[in-house]
């Protein structure tokens, strides 16, 4: 699926970050980092979602300071969903680094303070 969606849309950002978390899935660190180009960090840099994906890629090779930096981006800019967090496999080996309950928390103020 991700191959598909980048092959039909070479030039679409969702393609290209879609190859991040393709190579990080298949535990191909050398790829995936090389799949994050200056573009894909900047569109990462200013979206929730694509942040969050780059949480998952790194979670995924190991790298749990940058998992953990995107994480915090992404909850920075509006990613809150904190059931999805608590259960979502991508990022499961960032749930014990010592940095993921203080994000889990955020994003939970977040979340009340989006229902106030």
């Amino acid at each position: 699926m991700l191959d598909l969606l980048a092959r039909e849309s070479p030039g679409h950002m969702m393609g290209k970050i879609g190859s991040v978390l393709k190579h990080a899935l298949l535990g191909q660190q050398n790829q995936m980092n090389g799949a994050i180009t200056e573009q894909v960090e900047k569109a990462a840099w200013w979206d929730d979602a694509y942040s969050y994906i780059m949480a998952q890629g790194y979670s995924l090779t190991g790298d749990l300071d940058r998992a953990a930096h995107w994480l915090d981006h992404a909850i920075d800019y509006g990613f809150c969903n904190t059931y999805f967090l608590a259960h979502e496999p991508y990022i499961e080996n960032l749930r014990s680094d010592e940095r993921f309950e203080p994000l889990i928390e955020k994003a939970k103020r977040l979340s009340e303070s989006l229902l106030e």
